[in-house]
């Protein structure tokens, strides 16, 4: 613990900066309720933006943003990454779309992904801390806030086109990017397409670790009738080399236009979003392995030494993709009134079509599994006040209404309607030196699934506020209180809704491997949040170290029960009090500076405990990791590595078994011309290596780091075109 805390008096930018490519921090305006620049902002926020963004971007949201600090990714194989904020995930973090609610079934389900595209983001927002109530209750881990130009802004001068192309190498990936922005008159028009395939991953060693696995059974007291196995039957259950099933692809694209005036603008766009992806064997309460078209689908240049030694793989009965489809509209309109108290209100109306295949595919023959469907919208209206002396207001009214189905044979969660509606209020005081925000939510949470309906009034405070010191330091102080009320699959996992009881038949999740089992009596989920941070120039370098304590009262969680029901163990949603404490840290500082070239260093380092008041840990909580790189930029060139270190998890939970650490090399470099053709015009080469050391990582934040470790060594390289 010494050397966490004597690493973390060594801390950054909160990654915020993230060496924040072609932008200073001072230029990046973020979209909280006063589009205030980022250095100016009393909110704990991260931006991730421009040529870090393009560096970063991955299949996943959870995975893009796994570089950010107090940002991990819960990865559920290679197909689902899901952000973890502060060790909090799920209904806990709310993710957004250009500030309007997401209506996919990402929450609902460990191997469900986000209904997001990261290569289409222009940025990627992180908001921690109380701040978060600005755009819905209880996300105490923090809000993910993705930004596209879908909804054009502003007028072009001259069309901007962007296309990208790489190949990654160790699922054999091939990614196409393509968009382009224009004007016509008083028009503005956006259209974007991207594509992307991979194959089977390749990882160092087995996929399965059947150690492990016996170990969580005995843990569980799952017991099973000894058979007779022998020594190539074993390795046959256990592909090396690869994770099978474990290919995917995706493909998108949207078209939006505006209409701009001097005073603002109306717009409206259509996006369409496809993905289908394998789930690993083993992941989906099926027990065996498979090499489901790994003859095929992993067509590497380089075959593997295993299968140069002539070993091969078990056929699993059952293979399990997941086949996701979302069509989405959205309606924005912005205006700004020169002489009146209000200064601008901004509007925006979004309408989700989500629907979620499970599909089983066995000796060949497809049958679907289980469907989830979500259709819905989310409007949110917000108005800003005109300055008065040193205070300026936002206030706004947010409504979302979905209805939420699933059908098949693992739909525990019945029919729900889901309705949301919230009044915000921040108001904020600038000096000059001081800069406070003080911030009030309500809202009316509804769910009806037929007779056994549930409404709550939810109440949420914050408040923030920074110091600017004569010698440039700042402290950054936040404050808040937040309610959330119990979401659907808490209340009504294996729930009779007619009569408000137990199901007769109780349906497994199989992500989980658990039976599920709702409570409809949940308290409301209230946490007590605080959030400082510092900020100290030393010469050219920048120290910032910030720290958190949440306070949560009935902490809405799944209890595993010891009971046993065919082998599956039984799992009930209950609240206890939690506390989650933890620590933030970066520096980032000159090392060479030359006239046309500079060299910078980067320290950085996280940690999250997470423990119940009967002193049990919470399960799966983010490791602690240090993070020491260096980058190097001049007129041309752009290149740097990082070195990773994420320490072993043993602060583990009941039945849950401690992680080891393990170290990441990744590196990076890119080298850029100016194009004549047209002004502005840039050719971009590019190449990042990831994971160059080939560690086996077992990430302790998945459910299935005993079944599918991350991605062994890739190089990925690129060409994009700008202009």
């Amino acid at each position: 613990m010494l050397k966490l805390v004597a690493g973390g008096l060594l801390a950054s930018l909160v990654a915020v900066q993230l060496h924040a490519a072609e932008h200073d921090i001072e230029e990046v305006v973020v979209t909280g309720p006063f589009h205030k620049p980022l250095a100016e902002s009393a909110l704990p926020i991260g931006v991730l933006s421009g040529e870090a963004l393009r560096r970063e971007a991955a299949n996943s949201l959870g995975d893009t943003l796994d570089s950010q600090a107090g940002v991990h990714s819960a990865s559920f194989g290679p197909g689902v990454g899901q952000p973890v904020i502060r060790g909090q995930s799920g209904k806990r973090v709310q993710v957004l779309q250009n500030s309007v609610f997401v209506s996919d079934a990402a929450n609902l389900s460990p191997d469900h992904g986000n209904g997001i595209e990261p290569l289409l983001a222009d940025s990627i927002e992180v908001v921690r801390g109380p701040a978060t109530l600005l755009y819905g209750s209880g996300a105490i881990g923090g809000v993910v806030n993705v930004i596209d130009q879908r909804i054009p802004t502003r007028l072009f001068e001259q069309p901007e086109i962007i296309f990208e192309q790489s190949h990654s190498g160790a699922s054999d990936e091939d990614k196409t990017l393509f968009g382009i922005n224009a004007s016509a008159g008083a028009f503005a028009v956006h259209a974007d397409l991207y594509t992307r395939r991979n194959n089977n991953v390749d990882i160092r060693g087995t996929a399965v670790d059947e150690e492990r696995l016996e170990a969580l059974e005995a843990l569980a007291g799952i017991e099973h009738e000894e058979e007779e196995h022998d020594e190539e039957h074993e390795e046959e259950a256990s592909p090396r080399g690869y994770i099978d099933n474990s290919f995917g692809e995706g493909e998108g694209g949207t078209f939006g236009v505006s209409w701009v005036q001097e005073q603002g603008f109306i717009g409206f766009s259509y996006n369409r979003f496809e993905s289908e992806y394998g789930l690993p064997s083993g992941a989906h309460g099926h027990g065996h392995e498979e090499d489901h078209g790994h003859e095929e689908d992993h067509d590497h240049d380089e075959d593997h030494e295993e299968e140069e030694e002539g070993e091969e793989h078990h056929d699993e009965d059952v293979a399990v993709r997941l086949a996701l489809k979302q069509t989405r509209y959205d309606l924005k309109a912005d205006h700004h009134f020169d002489n009146n108290f209000i200064s601008d209100v901004h509007f925006h109306l979004g309408y989700t079509d989500y629907e979620h295949s499970e599909l089983e595919i066995e000796d060949g023959v497809t049958e679907l599994g289980t469907r989830f469907l979500n259709k819905g919208f989310d409007s949110r209206v917000s108005v800003t006040t005109r300055e008065r002396g040193n205070w300026q207001g936002v206030y706004g009214l947010q409504v979302n209404s979905t209805e939420f189905s699933a059908s098949g044979e693992e739909a525990f969660i019945p029919k729900t309607d889901i309705q949301n509606s919230a009044i915000f209020a921040v108001e904020r005081m600038n000096t000059g030196r001081y800069t406070l925000e003080l911030g009030g939510r309500v809202e009316r949470a509804d769910l009806d699934p037929a007779a056994c309906e549930n409404s709550e009034t939810v109440f949420s405070v914050s408040a923030s506020g920074i110091v600017d010191f004569d010698y440039d330091a700042r402290l950054i102080v936040s404050a808040g209180r937040t309610e959330r009320a119990p979401t659907v699959e808490e209340r009504y996992s294996n729930i009779d809704v007619a009569g408000c009881g137990l199901n007769t038949e109780l349906v497994a999740h199989a992500a989980t491997n658990l039976i599920e089992i709702g409570n409809t009596d949940l308290d409301t989920e209230v946490s007590r949040n605080l959030d400082v941070g510092y900020q100290l120039p030393i010469g050219s370098a920048l120290l910032d170290v910030s720290g958190f304590y949440n306070r949560v009262q009935d902490y809405v969680y799944l209890d595993l029960t010891g009971t046993l029901v065919d082998d599956t163990q039984v799992a009930n949603y209950v609240g206890q009090d939690a506390r989650f404490y933890g620590l933030e840290a970066s520096l980032e500082f000159p090392l060479v500076q030359l006239a046309a070239s500079s060299v910078n260093g980067r320290i950085a380092m996280d940690m999250v405990k997470g423990r119940f008041d009967n002193d049990d840990y919470v399960p799966r909580m983010s490791p602690a990791r240090v993070v020491v790189g260096v980058d190097w930029e001049s007129e041309h060139w752009t290149s740097g590595m990082t070195l990773t270190r994420v320490f072993a998890q043993d602060d583990t939970a009941p039945l849950e078994l401690a992680s080891s650490g393990y170290t990441l090399l990744s590196a990076y470099g890119d080298y850029h011309w100016d194009l004549s053709i047209a002004s502005g015009a840039e050719l971009t080469l590019f190449a990042k290596g990831d994971n160059l050391l080939n560690q086996q990582v077992r990430n302790h934040v998945s459910f299935l780091n005993n079944v599918a470790p991350e991605a062994g060594r890739s190089i990925r390289v690129g060409l994009r075109l700008r202009y």
